[in-house]
């Protein structure tokens, strides 16, 4: 209390009787955890409060591990229309409410415009704001495999890693250079692969709060693909398109989110992956020293044991699960054919789940040709089967 006492009163000297507040801004970057650290600012923000630190919860469903964009996705929305007086309003009156420093935190403000980046900071200035602009950022290879995964998971992906998507680490240098254009020393990079097993701790460092006492929960938020999921949700978009993929995987992660992920490593891709990043990580290393040291091509050891002894066949159920459990009028003929195609996709290995499939697709298509036949070729197969077992 007695140095917040003098830090107050030197602020109100220094600046002629108007208490200097402080905002720190989280953009990010992609996949360095960001929301499980919007999860824990969410569920501790009470108690931050206490510290003298606000962090308006906009999205409390963060708080029991839901994926959200951070309370700082209004600010990138009022950005992204140019909408300056909602700008002004959200940071001066939305973030800050009790305490002279606010948290904003959202991986969407990582792309944020040239233009906003410059109003966000002239905004602050008006109103006696300091800004601290925090980003996270990871090895050039696991965020490009990481952002393949969420390409299965979001965008229903059907191609191998590295054949279409371009390996490549500039998108995250201009966010760095945008910033660090307007906010200069400002802007603190933390490299994520040092600190991600303890990354609560790095952002109370970077933001100056002392987290002892903070509420920490187990469950992972938004956690990767493991290489046997990634495989099977790569031929299930082959299979409906896409249009299933973001509802199948957040269904089979919500049932596993502990389940511990590697990353699938290719010597070849690697070599790639440096040829088209290093100029971009010489500039991000030899500008911001980041904290943690350099951020490297690739994090790990490469590895050729990247064979998994996951249970395919229980990856397979839950997806099942999913499907027998599924209504959705809006996609009931692509959801349909989805379980047909499925059912075919599955007959040779699994004959009583391919007949689970089709059974419900019946229900669903009652006078569908194709799918009255296979019902009914499935449950001969099975009979015949169970026949030759008592023989």
């Amino acid at each position: 209390n007695e140095l917040r006492f003098i830090e107050d009163l030197f602020n109100m000297n220094f600046f002629g009787g108007c208490t200097m507040k402080e905002l720190y801004i989280h953009i990010g970057l992609s996949k360095t955890g960001s929301s499980a650290i919007q999860s824990w600012l969410s569920l501790n923000a009470d108690r931050l409060k206490k510290q003298g630190y606000d962090y308006a919860d906009l999205s409390p469903s963060a708080k029991n591990g839901k994926i959200t964009a951070g309370n700082g996705v209004l600010l990138f929305q009022a950005c992204n229309q140019q909408n300056w007086a909602e700008v002004e309003r959200l940071i001066a009156h939305v973030y800050f409410m009790r305490n002279n420093k606010a948290i904003v935190s959202s991986e969407s403000l990582q792309g944020v415009s040239v233009e906003a980046i410059n109003k966000i900071s002239s905004l602050c200035n008006r109103h006696s704001i300091r800004v601290k602009v925090i980003a996270y950022a990871r090895s050039a290879y696991e965020l490009l495999y990481s952002n393949y995964l969420q390409g299965i998971k979001r965008h229903g992906f059907t191609f191998a890693f590295g054949e279409e998507q371009k390996l490549s680490y500039l998108t995250q240098r201009q966010h760095l250079q945008n910033y660090y254009n307007v906010f200069d020393k400002n802007l603190q990079i933390v490299n994520y692969d040092s600190v991600k097993n303890d990354v609560f701790s790095s952002f109370s460092s970077c933001v100056g709060f002392i987290d002892k006492g903070l509420v920490v929960k187990n469950k992972k938020v938004n956690r990767s693909l493991t290489v046997a999921e990634a495989s099977l949700l790569l031929q299930m978009n082959k299979i409906h398109n896409g249009i299933f993929s973001t509802e199948i995987s957040d269904y089979l992660i919500e049932g596993s989110s502990s389940k511990l992920t590697s990353v699938l490593y290719s010597e070849k891709l690697i070599e790639k992956v440096k040829f088209n990043t290093t100029d971009d990580l010489i500039w991000i290393n030899e500008t911001f020293s980041p904290i943690g040291g350099n951020i490297e091509t690739w994090h790990a050891e490469i590895s050729n044991d990247n064979e998994t002894t996951e249970d395919y066949e229980s990856i397979i159920d839950t997806v099942i699960q999913w499907a027998l459990g599924y209504e959705n009028q809006r996609k009931k003929t692509e959801f349909v054919e989805f379980l047909r195609d499925f059912a075919v996709f599955l007959e040779n290995d699994f004959i009583h789940k391919s007949l689970l499939l089709m059974e419900k697709a019946k229900k669903l298509r009652p006078n569908g040709a194709f799918i009255l036949r296979r019902v009914d070729i499935y449950k001969e197969q099975i009979k015949t089967h169970n026949n030759k077992m008592y023989e």
